[in-house]
Parts: C-alpha cells; sequence; structure tokens
C-alpha cells in the first residue's frame, strides 16, 4: 500500500506500473481499492435486498387480490341487494377499488412505521453510524406506490363484481 499525499495518483501509478512490469505477481491499483471492492459487494447486497422488495410487492399483490376475490363471494348477496335497489356496475367496482387501496395503504403505513422505527432502533444501537436521518420524498413515493398496488389489486375482484347476476346473488 502506498498513501501518495499532494500529487497526482495516477502519475505514481503509472510509475509503480513501470517498476512491476517484470513481476506479473505484483499488482497496481489506484485509489480507495478496498474502499472500492467494500462499495461493490454492499452495491450487489442492495440490489438483492431491492429484488426481494419487488417480489415481496408482487406477493402483497395477490394478498390483496385473495382478499378481496374473498369478499366478494362472501358478501355476494349483499352486493346482490346493493344493485338491486340500485347500485350501478360502476359503483359496486368502485366500492371493491376503495376497499382495496384501503388494504394497500394501511399495510403500507404499518410497514413504513416498523421500518422506520426499526431503522432507528438499528441506528441508535450503533455508535459510530451517525445520526438518523431518512428521506421524507421516498417514504412518500412508497406510500404511492401503496395506492397504486391497492388499485391494480382491485382490477379482478372488481371485474367479478361488476358482472354478478343480481337475481343469483339474491338466491339463498
Amino acid at each position: 500500500f502506498a498513501k501518495v499525499a499532494g500529487r497526482d495518483a495516477s502519475k505514481v501509478a503509472d510509475d509503480l506500473r513501470g517498476l512491476t512490469d517484470d513481476y506479473p505477481e505484483i499488482q497496481v491499483f489506484e485509489g480507495n481499492f478496498i474502499g472500492q471492492i467494500l462499495g461493490n459487494v454492499f452495491d450487489f447486497l442492495i440490489a438483492g435486498v431491492n429484488g426481494l422488495l419487488g417480489m415481496s410487492v408482487f406477493i402483497a399483490i395477490i394478498g390483496i387480490v385473495n382478499t378481496m376475490t374473498l369478499s366478494v363471494l362472501e358478501r355476494r348477496r349483499e352486493i346482490g341487494l346493493l344493485r338491486a335497489v340500485g347500485m350501478f356496475p360502476a359503483d359496486a367496482r368502485r366500492m371493491v377499488r376503495y376497499e382495496s387501496v384501503i388494504i394497500g395503504v394501511l399495510g403500507t403505513l404499518t410497514g413504513l412505521v416498523s421500518g422506520v422505527i426499526l431503522a432507528f432502533l438499528l441506528i441508535n444501537a450503533a455508535d459510530d453510524v451517525g445520526a438518523f436521518s431518512f428521506e421524507w420524498p421516498r417514504l412518500v413515493l412508497i406510500l404511492v406506490v401503496g395506492v397504486l398496488v391497492g388499485i391494480v389489486a382491485s382490477w379482478l375482484p372488481g371485474r367479478r363484481v361488476s358482472r354478478l347476476d343480481v337475481l343469483d346473488a339474491l338466491e339463498p
């Protein structure tokens, strides 16, 4: 390891490469080589965590669709009665969409609050890490994604509600 102070690091690296050309087992790297390796490792780990996050969002969509589909099946008579007294199919779809968005927002808020609390506790447990901070725009973006997940997840159950035959739904 050689620390270069007040000089051009690339010129020193070129001079060292010229001196070590006859020795293939000696390698010359510029800059903070260990820091670059650690940065690459952490970038890879963060990409893996983001991939897992994407999979969890997909699983959340499936869970919301499952919950809303079961809700529609269990409340078939109620929805049929509402349709019989004048609710339009678009209104029934809107009702399912609102319920789905509420589920998505509650799940997102629960995840955000628990994540912020756990991050705060972990940062405060480690003395040398620094001060706790987080980005408000990123948290708002995550909340918007939660709303969009609710909207996307409401599509199939909403379609099922709008196609529900009123007379079949009212049969005991």
